[in-house]
């Protein structure tokens, strides 16, 4: 039992290892792991949209968006909750801001659409990001 715990860690670091040498280069670490994984998201995020036939317009749109939630949250996308959304809708829905109820449903969604793309890349790697 011990002997297949081992290989599947070893397994799993070697698939995330992989997957940083993936974004940054072999044996490349960034001083900011976050921000540039961060970055790394966004960009793959921006080719999917471009794949999909999205206006370039759109893709600013929909980044910036996450980008404001990013910097209004403190936090990583990887660590996003529903709560925290929950919270910045609600700032966003009152005075002085009150956006409308459609631009509220769009941010949320570009919040669950990285989110969303974080989670399937984290399972693809075990858990591990």
């Amino acid at each position: 039992m011990q002997g297949s715990e081992t290989m599947s860690s070893g397994s799993r670091a070697g698939d995330v290892e992989g997957a940083l040498a993936q974004l940054f280069g072999a044996g490349v670490r960034p001083l900011r792991m976050e921000e540039a994984v961060f970055d790394a998201v966004l960009a793959g995020w921006r080719r999917q949209g471009a794949a999909r036939h999205l206006t370039v317009a759109t893709t600013r749109a929909r980044e910036g968006t996450v980008r404001r939630f990013q910097a209004r949250s403190e936090l990583w996308p990887w660590q996003w909750r529903p709560v925290h959304v929950d919270e910045w809708m609600e700032d966003l829905s009152v005075p002085p801001r009150r956006l409308a109820v459609s631009t509220l449903r769009s941010y949320s969604g570009g919040a669950a659409r990285v989110h969303g793309l974080l989670s399937r890349r984290a399972l693809s790697l075990g858990g591990d990001l």
